[in-house]
């Protein structure tokens, strides 16, 4: 069943509407943008002032109503105000790092797509967004980014960033940022003249790194390994090192030697290949990236993980399913 939920889950439908369509790819690019234009920060009445807000607002499926609209733009000035301290930084090399969703049906009603970035002390980044249909486009209905662990508490909570309570000073250029993105606490030990230089810019780029291409790069290497060219040993051999644990290994081995099976693989990864997907995978190991997408009755997910040795390796996930199926 380890195995099964690995790769045959991940596809047991393709939408024939989509087939041969032309697809959609999502990204918060635009997003991390306009959350970071400093005209969001022009006095009232000018009129790049007011361009710049209607640009956040454009890409949101949930927009402020009358009564809400002066703190929705109040919180926006702080997202600008504050791009450029060490917290603010963080916030928007994590967003910024949220993978697109490329090959996405042109009918489907609801995207999301979530990176996990391991930070160090234990903890992490998560950034997740959704979109979903108005009309004839996706709009986000969704976005988060947040620290997790207890070496990152203190500042899950921080705004205007990762909560929407008060802005500290203290903690937005908080030295202890420093240690989430790797350098040596022992450091810290040390009088301000002896301590090394540490490059925080250079330490996000590092940790929020992108393999672009990698997953489909990922579907491309498991077709060649299950190609029918191969005999099932080398099949076998060769999809090995894509499975995370050892039942599933153990499973490979059992059943790799039926051709049916390797039939059936075939066809479900060729289903796999037309479904949503992220454009690109986290470098460093003990990332994730998985996409969900709905079309109808019709929900597909998959997700990737970045082993100990660097490897892109398929998740379980939940299943891909039509509802009222039973399957």
């Amino acid at each position: 069943m380890t195995l099964y939920r690995t790769f045959c889950l991940l596809a047991l439908l393709v939408l024939s509407s989509a087939a041969g369509a032309q697809t959609l790819t999502l990204s918060a690019k635009p997003l991390a943008d306009s959350l970071k234009n400093p005209d969001l920060l022009r006095p009232e009445g000018d009129p790049a002032l007011a361009a710049a807000r209607t640009a956040v607002a454009a890409l949101l499926l949930n927009k402020p109503a009358p009564g809400e609209q002066n703190g929705f733009h109040a919180r926006l000035a702080l997202f600008a105000r504050h791009r450029d301290t060490r917290l603010g930084r963080l916030f928007f090399a994590c967003l910024q790092a949220c993978p697109t969703i490329e090959n996405l049906a042109p009918g489907a009603d609801r995207a999301e797509v979530a990176a996990t970035f391991p930070l160090a002390l234990g903890s992490g980044a998560r950034v997740a967004v959704t979109w979903q249909r108005h009309g004839e486009t996706m709009l986000i209905g969704e976005f988060s980014v947040q620290i997790t662990g207890n070496a990152g508490a203190l500042f899950a909570g921080a705004g205007p960033y990762f909560s929407a309570g008060e802005v500290s000073a203290v903690l937005l250029d908080a030295p202890e940022l420093d240690l989430l993105l790797g350098r040596d606490p022992a450091e810290f030990l040390k009088p301000q003249p002896e301590r090394p230089a540490f490059d925080y810019d250079a330490a996000l780029a590092r940790v929020f790194a992108l393999e672009q291409g990698a997953p489909a790069a990922l579907l491309e290497a498991l077709k060649q390994a299950a190609a029918p060219s191969r005999t099932p040993a080398e099949r076998i051999e060769l999809l090995l090192p894509y499975l995370a644990d050892e039942a599933a290994r153990q499973e490979l081995r059992r059943v790799g030697t039926k051709v049916a099976w390797w039939e059936d693989f075939s066809r479900r990864l060729e289903a796999l290949a037309a479904q949503a997907r992220p454009g690109a995978a986290p470098t460093r190991p003990g990332g994730t990236v998985s996409v969900a997408s709905r079309h109808g009755d019709t929900e597909q997910h998959w997700q990737l993980t970045r082993d100990r040795q660097g490897r892109l390796v398929p998740q379980p996930t939940g299943a891909t399913r039509e509802e009222g199926n039973g399957n």
